[in-house]
């Protein structure tokens, strides 16, 4: 694991916490919130297209290969996302998750230009996968409460230092 992918997991901008949607394919979780921590502090600037490809691609390779054939869904919280930052998390999944995407849900951003913004891109934008806008209340119909963590109303708690710290006793055991 490269020292960004560690960085873009521990500050919880994307995730692959081990659940799973109704389906039973692996849920990615990115966080495309402005740079702006919940104390209300600004903090470093939103991950690259490049950082966001490689720690996508690191996560990727952690599912087994029955899972993987599912395919991926990733949902990203747009809710307060810019379209700049929602564009490079769609173009980042479609490049180093290329051809194994199930769906990507995009919840609705809070502010109703915002939602229109985004309808307009993804219409434009020539994706190579299914792209829905979603409310957090029509993506349970998707994805169990229980799956979803916390931060999206769900009731899974997910630590993200606990993940990675669970990760290199995997590794040492290996």
């Amino acid at each position: 694991m490269q020292q960004s992918d560690r960085y873009l997991i521990e500050s919880s901008v994307i995730a692959l916490p081990g659940c799973r949607d109704r389906s039973g394919s692996p849920l990615l979780f990115i966080n495309c919130m402005d740079n702006v921590s919940k104390l209300g502090i600004k903090t470093t600037n939103a991950p690259s297209y490049e950082e966001l490809v490689s720690v996508i691609s690191y996560l990727s390779q952690i599912p087994g290969e029955n899972v993987c054939k599912l395919g991926f869904t990733v949902v990203i919280d747009g809710r307060k996302a810019t379209i700049k930052h929602m564009r490079s998390a769609l173009r980042a999944c479609q490049q180093a998750l290329y051809r194994r995407i199930r769906f990507i849900f995009v919840i609705q951003p809070e502010k109703f230009l915002d939602q229109q913004k985004l309808n307009f891109e993804l219409i434009k934008e020539a994706y190579q996968f299914k792209c829905t806008l979603i409310s957090l209340n029509k993506l349970l119909r998707f994805v169990d409460a229980m799956q979803l963590p916390d931060t999206l109303g769900g009731t899974l708690h997910y630590d993200p230092y606990l993940w990675i710290l669970l990760r290199q006793v995997f590794f040492c055991q290996t």
